[in-house]
């Protein structure tokens, strides 16, 4: 029952992620809301979810592997924390404040005209098409001790960026034509050195 609960708190998570992501949710969300306010109110409701996840949470402590007393525990620990660092990396690669919406609620408190975003691939961009994802991943299956618990949220969280990845690809396309459509032929999509 527990394993049910955690999958339902991980679908709803995924769910709120990919509707309030949609172009036509964002267009309907900016005429209730100041436009200025659109991302980061995504992003609130992104944290109050994955508090909610987080609480709610029921411990499934069967362990499914444990090698955290070897040097290949060791080494997961290290690839769990660079999973992280290549999350936090790439939102400064492409704006770390845009991402947030604090960029575009600071331009609108200081009336200031906002700066139009230009399609770059800085870094690790020029590695995988979604480099936050692939941090993620790293992080999600680089454990030293996997337990139920964790295999559910691996395995929830996988499925939601697989799927959710290829809604924001369309997204892409259609924001940015060809420029995005020959990237997509040249970078793989989320693991590194994979043909696209």
């Amino acid at each position: 029952m527990a394993a049910i609960w955690n999958a339902a708190l991980v679908l709803i998570w995924g769910c709120q992620h990919s509707i309030m992501a949609t172009p036509a949710f964002k267009d309907r969300w900016k005429n209730t809301i100041p436009p200025s306010i659109e991302r980061s109110s995504y992003v609130f409701v992104v944290a109050v979810l994955t508090a909610g996840l987080i609480l709610l949470w029921q411990p499934l402590e069967f362990v499914i592997w444990d090698v955290s007393a070897t040097a290949f525990g060791a080494s997961l620990t290290l690839i769990y924390i660079l999973g992280w660092i290549i999350v936090l990396v790439s939102t400064f690669l492409v704006n770390h404040f845009h991402l947030f919406g604090l960029q575009q609620s600071f331009e609108n408190l200081t009336e200031r005209q906002s700066k139009e975003i230009s399609f770059v691939t800085p870094l690790l961009y020029k590695l995988v098409r979604h480099p936050m994802m692939m941090g993620i991943l790293i992080a999600l299956w680089a454990a030293p001790t996997m337990t139920l618990g964790r295999l559910v949220l691996a395995i929830g969280w996988t499925a939601y960026i697989y799927f959710g990845l290829r809604n924001e690809e369309k997204t892409l396309l259609a924001d940015l034509g060809d420029q995005y459509r020959d990237y997509q032929k040249t970078t793989p999509m989320v693991i590194p050195f994979v043909k696209p």
